[in-house]
């Protein structure tokens, strides 16, 4: 049994009872119905009697999960068990399905739009609904969730705390933006009609690359935002309100990392991300892991190189640019490094050559020249190289942590999208516990608070004064996370700033 079962089984055993419960609300008192096993009918408990007892409640719909958090009740959803259990996230529509099917009930009528009291009292939905539990559990223990389960009872508490609550931005900054960004709009598409005679259609639907390409690709950029991001739809929920808010999903992916929907918070471009405001105190600090998932990947395959050059404090990026370039690392300049930093992303993640060459454009590379720069990085870096080719064959791909997607099930054909799974499946989790431990180590801090968390940052809100400490702070509790995974790990670097 690894150290990730062991601490995980260890939480885990800390409960009693791992039972379905729903909550019956009758003006200001709360009823909690939880399955007592083989019995006619679920067991009432008042909610403050259920308080002294070790029960891990799955709940059935969000409003039920915001008052057992709020009372400090331990709680998991129904849909993150079966989320586990099938690998990655379940598109809404197949979930619900899957809920008709199991608990021979609508899902989405009964829990997630009702008002007032829960009134399905039938027998038969509990002893489903007992059934789907115990049969996620086997899955569970086939594939050796329970690291990934402990991670998300701790996370369900934390996602309440930081999305819970709209976040405070500043309207009219935003809407002026918003405003920017449509005259931008318009002067891009002036300028592929006017100067080169193409709509965007015509544009869409040819090949060949040119300064018309590189205008439409900036105008579709803008337009996405502009459509995702509007005024109507930034402020629907709170109209009368200088505030936004979303709905988070604690397992979004087929790598576990969360997702946000009804304004895309994790989406947000930083130059509408900047107008967010601090719930508390005076400022908020966004932690940035440097360079997470070229350090996971070092890890990984043993590139003990990139792994002293980032443990040293240099810049791993202006390494790779001098592979690239090859020049030495004194003589690698801003516009070099950038190009390294999204060149190793996209090959790692996949990318052909005409994204590198995009990438690389200005610098006066032929696509021979290109193919050579992509084949002298991994000759490089020969142990990345050998790691992603493995991917390519394997039967089996594994987390230290115990997850595993197995060929032919969920598990992509592609090496690189098995590649990316890994980095970000480790990544997710290394964010989550360090979540967990931060939480209980700001409570020394005046008026601070987790703020948000995205992909590999996590964003904190305090008082002038904190910074310092806080970075010594998040960066010891993302190691000691980072270590569960590379216990041989001796420094891991954050990048500090003001939101966004």
């Amino acid at each position: 049994m690894n150290v990730f079962t062991q601490s995980a089984k260890h939480f885990l055993d800390s409960f009693s009872k791992i039972v379905p419960a729903v909550c019956v609300i009758h003006g200001s008192k709360v009823t909690v119905l939880r399955w007592r096993g083989k019995c006619k009918r679920p067991k009432k408990t008042p909610l403050h009697k259920l308080k002294k007892q070790d029960f891990l409640l799955v709940n059935f719909c969000p409003q039920d999960e915001r008052i057992f958090v709020e009372h400090h009740l331990a709680t998991v959803s129904i849909r993150t068990l079966c989320e586990l259990a099938n690998g990655g996230s379940l598109k809404t529509k197949y979930f619900e399905q899957m809920m008709m099917e199991k608990l021979h009930l609508d899902y989405h009528r009964v829990f997630i739009d009702m008002a007032g009291d829960f009134r399905y009292f039938s027998t038969v939905f509990w002893q489903n609904a007992d059934r789907l539990i115990k049969n996620v559990w086997k899955a569970m223990d086939k594939y050796n969730l329970w690291y990934s389960l402990m991670l998300e009872i701790r996370f369900v508490p934390l996602m309440h705390q930081m999305y819970g609550t709209p976040f405070p931005i500043d309207r009219h900054g935003i809407v002026s933006e918003l405003k920017c960004i449509t005259d931008e709009m318009q002067e891009l598409e002036q300028e592929l009609v006017y100067r080169y005679g193409f709509t965007e259609k015509e544009l869409s639907s040819t090949g060949e690359y040119g300064r018309e390409l590189e205008i439409l690709a900036k105008y579709q950029k803008l337009k996405r935002v502009s459509g995702q991001f509007s005024v109507d739809k930034l402020f629907r929920t709170s109209p009368d309100r200088d505030a936004i808010s979303c709905e988070i999903h604690s397992i979004g992916t087929a790598s576990f990392r969360c997702s946000t929907s009804n304004i895309n918070l994790y989406g947000l471009p930083k130059r509408l991300r900047k107008y967010l405001q601090a719930r508390v105190g005076t400022e908020a600090l966004t932690f940035d892991i440097h360079a997470s998932q070229i350090i996971i990947l070092a890890w990984l395959s043993r590139e003990e190189k990139l792994i002293r050059v980032y443990e040293s404090g240099k810049d791993i990026y202006k390494l790779i640019a001098s592979a690239m370039f090859s020049v030495k690392e004194d003589d690698v300049d801003e516009r070099m490094r950038l190009a390294a930093k999204h060149c190793i992303l996209i090959i790692i993640n996949g990318g052909g050559i005409r994204s590198l060459s995009k990438e690389l454009d200005g610098f006066g590379f032929s696509v021979a020249q290109v193919h050579q720069i992509k084949d002298s990085l991994f000759a490089e870096f020969s142990k990345m190289e050998s790691y992603v080719e493995k991917l390519k064959t394997a039967e089996v791909m594994r987390l230290p942590s115990g997850r595993m997607w197995f060929a032919g099930d969920n598990m992509p054909e592609s090496s690189h999208k098995r590649l990316s799974i890994i980095l970000q499946g480790i990544e997710a989790e290394v964010l989550k516990s360090s979540l967990y431990l931060l939480s209980r180590e700001i409570k020394g801090f005046e008026r601070t608070e987790l703020y948000m968390s995205l992909h590999d940052s996590i964003a904190i809100e305090t008082v002038k004064g904190n910074s310092g400490k806080l970075q010594e702070l998040v960066r010891n509790c993302i190691l000691d996370s980072f270590r569960m995974y590379f216990p041989d790990a001796k420094n891991i670097i954050i990048k500090q700033e003001e939101l966004p």
